[in-house]
């Protein structure tokens, strides 16, 4: 669903960004160092992803009736072979074989984005050996601290509801493609 851009939103750069990502063409380079997004996926990430989602084993099969369950219960080498095929083709069956490589690329983009410094410390949502509640604790801290100090602590709220469908994607894959990401995984 493609939302307006809001209004203190730059249009022009927005076109810009549109029309650098269509000129990028269907094959990009992958310029990470490590080859992120070249690499086929091992069987570790494979292991990793399943532990992901081993609670999720209840979930409703897609539209080729596969479910996170069967995902589950397949061989290791089977699953990496087909996702490393569904990449290698540039094709996916829309069911939980491409949920669960989106589990794979979603661990490639995090370690992508660790190894950049992307991601500022007080990001804990989403990210390996954080929690959300780290953040709630540091509030609760300067909120003591304040009270004891008898001082005002001034807070704002963000609410980010319905952020990625409101992101402008042409300017997320060109801010990627110049950091270098691209390759198999993003054509």
């Amino acid at each position: 669903m493609a939302t307006p851009a809001p209004g203190t939103f730059d249009v022009a750069r927005r076109s810009l960004n549109t029309t650098l990502v269509e000129s990028l063409g269907d094959v990009t380079q992958d310029l990470t160092e490590d080859q992120l997004f070249t690499t086929p996926f091992t069987l570790a990430e494979v292991e990793a992803a399943k532990k992901r989602i081993r609670n999720r084993d209840g979930s409703a099969a897609g539209a080729d009736g596969i479910t996170y369950k069967e995902v589950l219960l397949m061989d290791n080498d089977i699953v990496l072979g087909l996702c490393n095929a569904c990449v290698e083709r540039k094709d996916a069956p829309t069911s939980c074989v491409v949920k669960f490589m989106t589990q794979l690329l979603t661990a490639r983009l995090a370690k992508f984005a660790e190894s950049k410094g992307l991601l500022p410390p007080s990001q804990n949502g989403f990210r390996e050996g954080y929690q959300t509640c780290n953040n709630m604790f540091i509030l609760q801290g300067a909120i003591h601290r304040a009270k004891a100090n008898g001082k005002p602590l001034y807070l704002g709220y963000i609410d980010m509801t319905n952020a990625f469908p409101s992101t402008d994607h042409a300017t997320l894959w060109w801010k990627l493609h110049r950091m270098g990401a691209g390759g198999p995984m993003f054509d």
